[in-house]
């Protein structure tokens, strides 16, 4: 038990160290930084990982005894039985809600964007009616039309239409445009609650897994 405390120690003390100073700066970056609705809904989850993944840390260095009862892998690869902890704590606390959350918000970006796309297109026929309908649409809608980053445009073109009292060809063509390319974006886009993490992980876990297939094979 010894050797394998010092393993531990040796091996697993300083990444688990800064895995957990990541977490607290992601979170700290979330509430003191962000200010894009996407971000600001993983404060929760990001807090929830950082407190559960610092336990878990402090529970297997202080008591060791905890380590050895639940590690499957014997006391000589404790740090590998750590690593799957965090691993595993991370995609519970952080990695599924957040993904949950990223796509519950684009599919209701993508479905305000259908709505101005909609109404728009109905403003070609209607005419003034139509008119109205963007407008109120921007002005109901305008925090997700900022998250699809087409706000500024959505609102100079109701504006501009209700100046001239009637409906652009032209500025309704861009405005079409600049939708159709916002839904694509949006909808394409990563729901990984940290997509660069996400990466990392997948690439490290399939070099982790060839590490340890040729460790079989090739026993000390």
């Amino acid at each position: 038990m010894t050797a394998g405390l010092a393993m531990i120690s040796e091996c697993s003390k300083w990444p688990v160290v800064m895995y957990l100073l990541v977490s607290v700066a992601v979170l700290v970056w979330a509430i003191a930084y962000s200010t894009k609705e996407r971000d600001t809904r993983l404060r929760i989850p990001l807090a929830i990982n950082a407190v559960a993944s610092g336990l878990l840390s402090l529970a297997f260095f202080n008591c060791p005894q905890v380590l050895d009862a639940l590690n499957p892998f014997g006391t000589l690869r404790g740090e590998l039985f750590i690593i799957f902890v965090l691993v595993g704590t991370y995609v519970l606390t952080l990695e599924i809600p957040g993904f949950l959350l990223n796509r519950d918000y684009d599919t209701k970006i993508c479905h305000s964007l259908d709505e101005l796309q909609e109404a728009v297109l109905k403003a070609r026929v209607s005419g003034r009616e139509g008119i109205s309908r963007i407008g109120k649409i921007v002005k109901e809608q305008s925090p997700r039309l900022d998250g699809a980053g087409i706000l500024s445009i959505a609102r100079n073109s109701a504006q501009l239409f209700t100046q001239l009292n009637n409906f652009d060809v032209s500025v309704c063509d861009l405005l079409l445009r600049e939708v159709v390319h916002a839904r694509s974006r949006i909808e394409g886009r990563s729901k990984h609650a940290l997509p660069l993490l996400a990466e990392v992980l997948k690439l490290s876990g399939l070099v982790f897994l060839l590490a340890e297939i040729l460790a079989l094979l090739h026993p000390k």
